[in-house]
């Protein structure tokens, strides 16, 4: 009886470990010596024989080791990174089953740092009530610069801005001028008035503004002193109709009398009606006489 030999069986072979080797290749040869049933093996193999044999066991696969995690997917604020791990400790043969679960992890970027943000405007707010009611003024409106942060840029640009408003002209209220000199007086004895004016153009009224207050005219009193008597003067002996006298205010209108205030006016010889030779009387204020005098008027 020959008794086979066996080569490169392993010791201890792991047939019921969780992990088998992929394949087992075992050499068979004949021995001169040993087994007497040349059937003993028939289980692996048969007798007398040289040969090799392989043997495959079905091998699930395993996750290996996780690789580093990847540089960030931003530079400052919120990111992640990744790593991955890849089913090949062992892959999987003969059939056996992939790695369960995911071969990448990922996770946020612990130690970034925030990322610098640059100053922005809020709304701009409402305009202001206008500096005048008229002729011209302005009004403001202001923003607010929000940030910045983190090492940002500041707002670029004006927080305030300002516009024309109420542009329409502004009324005018009218002022007089000077007052004029006194005109002539309305009489020369006994009373009279004489006026002043004034003009509304210092400044004139303008867009819609008030017209001047007060009067423009002013009238006072002139010549106040007394008139001569009725019959106080002659206007001309030689105009005397039927050698009568005439008024005061007729002698002051037609006889300029001298600085003494008297002047000597020869009278008609003779009173048409008496025959009389006729004379100024001083006190009658007559021709009487051979000679006459005009008061002047003061």
């Amino acid at each position: 009886t020959k008794m086979s030999t066996y080569s490169n069986i392993p010791r201890n072979l792991p047939i019921t470990t969780a992990r088998p080797p992929p394949s087992l290749q075992v050499t068979i040869t004949d021995r001169p010596r040993g087994l007497t049933n040349e059937n003993a093996c028939d289980c692996w193999f048969r007798p007398n024989e040289s040969e090799q044999r392989s043997f495959s066991f079905t091998v699930n696969g395993v996750w290996g080791s996780y690789g580093n995690f990847s540089a960030c997917t931003t530079s400052c604020g919120e990111g992640t990174q990744s790593r991955n791990r890849y089913c090949n400790n062992p892959p999987p043969r003969n059939g056996g089953s992939d790695c369960s679960g995911s071969s990448t992890e990922v996770r946020n970027c612990p130690d970034n740092p925030l990322c610098p943000v640059d100053g922005r405007f809020g709304s701009w707010s409402n305009y202001s009530v206008c500096s005048v009611s008229c002729g011209g003024g302005i009004q403001t409106r202001t923003r607010v610069c929000i940030g910045p942060e983190n090492g940002g840029k500041p707002c670029e640009g004006p927080t305030s801005e300002t516009r024309e408003c109420s542009t329409s002209p502004c009324p005018v209220d009218g002022g007089y001028g000077p007052w004029s000199d006194f005109g002539e007086c309305s009489k020369t004895c006994g009373g009279g008035t004489q006026n002043r004016t004034r003009l509304c153009n210092n400044p004139e009224p303008a867009n819609g503004g008030k017209d001047c207050e007060g009067p423009s005219i002013e009238t006072r009193s002139c010549n106040e002193n007394s008139c001569c008597p009725t019959g106080g003067g002659i206007r001309s002996c030689d105009d005397m109709p039927s050698g009568l006298y005439q008024s005061c205010e007729s002698c002051n209108q037609y006889i300029s009398c001298s600085d003494t205030g008297m002047r000597v006016m020869d009278c008609p010889v003779k009173d048409p009606i008496t025959g009389e030779r006729l004379e100024w009387d001083n006190n009658l204020k007559a021709c009487v006489a051979n000679s006459g005098t005009c008061t002047k008027p003061t």
